[in-house]
């Protein structure tokens, strides 16, 4: 298994032509821009999750096994989408996997979970699972409203990117080993999984598109 991409943004989609939807596109191409210096390996997002027919637990298994690092852009809504609960405990698991393969090679004080947090109020609004880990919070730039020449932003971007390129440089010491990742293997773990690990009581199920709004 070679790594195909820099990094999964895991993020919970918004609604169509909500604030929110162009900050998302604004990261991403932001966060593109500052990896194509460096890197070949494209960033990947999920922009098919609420299509009819899309077999969405074999793609973003293969993804998220061939990514580098995840990226989490983190709101309130994070917690209520099934999906992003899904994905972050498969990279945990993944992270776990490699640490173990990388032993002495990996800096364990580095996550290869790299939330930005996008909302909040305080401390206290941020789980657990977020609170624990190094993350970058833009809630003040969002509050004078985001712009990407903002020198604050700019360089929480090319910080973000230096830390996605670390991890990658790490892993591709375990390319062509026998130490590669089995990423056709590899499974997203189930609802009831994620929800248990976030601690976290299950959800009503919409009458719609099972994937749509909490779930």
């Amino acid at each position: 298994m070679a790594i195909k991409y820099s990094c999964f943004i895991s993020y919970p989609h918004p609604k169509q032509g909500t604030e929110f939807g162009k900050v998302i596109d604004q990261l991403e191409q932001a966060l593109a821009d500052q990896l194509g210096y460096n890197l070949d390996e494209p960033i990947y997002i999920d922009k098919n999750r609420l299509k009819p027919g899309y077999a969405y637990d074999e793609a973003l298994a293969g993804a998220i096994c061939q990514s580098a690092c995840m990226i989490v852009l983190f709101t309130s809504l994070y917690q209520v989408r099934t999906y992003c609960l899904r994905e972050f405990m498969a990279m945990e698991k993944l992270e776990e996997a490699r640490i173990q393969k990388l032993k002495e090679k990996f800096d364990k004080t580095r996550r290869m979970i790299i939330p930005i947090v996008i909302r909040r109020d305080t401390d206290k609004d941020l789980p657990g699972k977020i609170n624990k880990i190094q993350y970058w919070d833009l809630t003040k730039i969002m509050n004078r409203g985001f712009n990407l020449r903002n020198q604050e932003c700019r360089k929480v971007i090319i910080d973000i990117a230096n830390e996605i390129l670390k991890h990658l440089c790490t892993l591709k010491l375990l390319e062509g080993t026998s130490l590669d990742d089995d990423c056709d293997s590899f499974k997203i773990p189930s609802e009831q999984e994620a929800m248990q690990s976030w601690s976290l009581e299950p959800l009503p199920r919409s009458s719609g598109f099972p994937l749509r709004g909490g779930t």
